[in-house]
């Protein structure tokens, strides 16, 4: 056998020898190391599954309130337009009113000036005090 040969052997013995020392040995610290990630892992996805379902379960009460809110609003707006139209009527009925009684003080004055009536001075009303009662009677008349 050529000198070549038996090197290449001694090489190839010697690749496996150091790709079996490199391996380590196969020993449980390297499976339960693996198994421990594994169940972190699996841990956090069941978490993440959790709170998924429970940020679902608040959108959807979100959105339910979002649409009654909306739903109040616009009844709100149709409140206010029902509301201004009656004022803007009440308004208009209200101005109404004043040119109505102030042509009716016109007509009114122009009928007091067409009589000729003799001017009075305008007297002020003196009102009297009401008689005051004494405590006493006042006491008498709850008995």
């Amino acid at each position: 056998m050529p000198r070549s040969l038996k090197a290449l052997g001694f090489v190839l013995v010697l690749m496996v020898g150091i790709w079996g020392c490199a391996k380590g040995p196969a020993g449980a610290s390297h499976d339960t190391a693996t198994a421990a990630k594994l169940k972190q892992v699996e841990d956090d996805y069941r978490a993440a599954l959790t709170a998924r379902d429970q940020f679902r379960v608040k959108l959807a009460a979100s959105e339910e309130l979002q649409a009654k809110t909306a739903a109040e609003l616009t009844q709100a707006r149709i409140k206010a337009e029902k509301l201004t139209s009656e004022r803007d009527a009440l308004n208009a009925q209200y101005d109404s009113f004043r040119k109505n009684l102030k042509e009716l003080l016109g007509s009114a004055d122009s009928a007091v000036s067409a009589l000729n009536l003799p001017a009075t001075a305008a007297q002020p009303l003196a009102l009297a005090p009401a008689p005051r009662q004494p405590l006493t009677s006042l006491r008498d008349q709850v008995k």
